[in-house]
């Protein structure tokens, strides 16, 4: 199938960056152990991603605090409505605070 999808690919003369996700695909059925779901399986414990995802999720975290313009808003750790987070985000508007 992947072999039948190059050929396409070069017939309708699609960009580098098609072929480039072709081949990674390739990479990913020659090798299973490549993919997106068998990488998070090696992260599983008591059935569950939890600790992974609480994990990656303070490292996130961590990253965003030392960003250059940090979001500020969840201090208090207040849950906020979507419309509450749209303005405190973009300040009312639909352009992000250019502080």
């Amino acid at each position: 199938m992947i072999e039948y999808l190059k050929v396409y690919v070069d017939l309708i003369q699609a960009g580098p960056e098609y072929q480039e996700l072709i081949e990674d695909m390739e990479y990913r059925v020659k090798i299973p152990m490549n993919t997106p779901s068998a990488r998070l399986v090696r992260h599983i414990k008591d059935d569950s991603l939890t600790h992974y995802a609480l994990k990656r999720a303070k490292a996130y975290q961590k990253s965003a605090l030392l960003a250059l313009h940090p979001f500020r808003g969840f201090e208090d750790n207040a849950s906020l409505t979507a419309d509450e987070l749209k303005a405190k985000i973009f300040r009312g508007g639909w352009e992000p605070d250019n502080r």
